[in-house]
C-alpha cells in the first residue's frame, strides 16, 4: 500500500481500505502488539527498580503511544496529511533507538 498516494476523502472509504486491504489491517494488528510488548518491558522495568531501563522503557513506551496515535490520525484523516505518517515513522525510530540503548548499553559488564 503506497501512504503517500492521493485518496478519495470521505469517512466510508477509511472502513473500506481497513476491511479491503489485508496490509493495513496486519499493520494495525502489528502496532498493537509491539504496544502490548512495549507496556510488558514497561513492567518489567519498574519492577527492577533501576533508572536507567525505567527512563528508557517510558521513552520507547511514550514513542511507540505516539506512533500508534499518529498512524490513528493519518487514517483518519482520509490518508492525505503525509506529516502523521512521517511522525508515525519518527515515534517508530525513536523507539527502536531507545530499546537498542538498553540492549547494549544496559547489560554491558561494569
Amino acid at each position: 500500500m503506497n501512504e503517500f498516494a492521493v485518496y478519495p476523502s470521505s469517512g466510508f472509504y477509511v472502513m473500506k481500505a481497513m476491511i479491503t486491504v489485508p496490509g493495513l489491517m496486519a499493520h494495525i494488528m502489528i502496532g498493537i502488539l509491539i504496544g502490548i510488548i512495549s507496556a510488558a518491558i514497561l513492567f518489567v522495568s519498574i519492577a527492577s527498580r533501576k533508572w536507567s531501563p525505567i527512563i528508557l522503557s517510558v521513552i520507547s513506551s511514550v514513542s511507540i503511544l505516539a506512533a500508534g496515535i499518529s498512524g490513528l490520525e493519518f487514517m483518519f484523516g482520509d490518508f492525505t496529511n503525509n506529516s502523521f505518517s512521517f511522525s508515525m515513522s519518527v515515534f517508530f525510530v525513536v523507539s527502536m533507538i531507545s530499546y537498542s540503548y538498553m540492549i547494549f548499553a544496559l547489560d554491558a559488564p561494569r
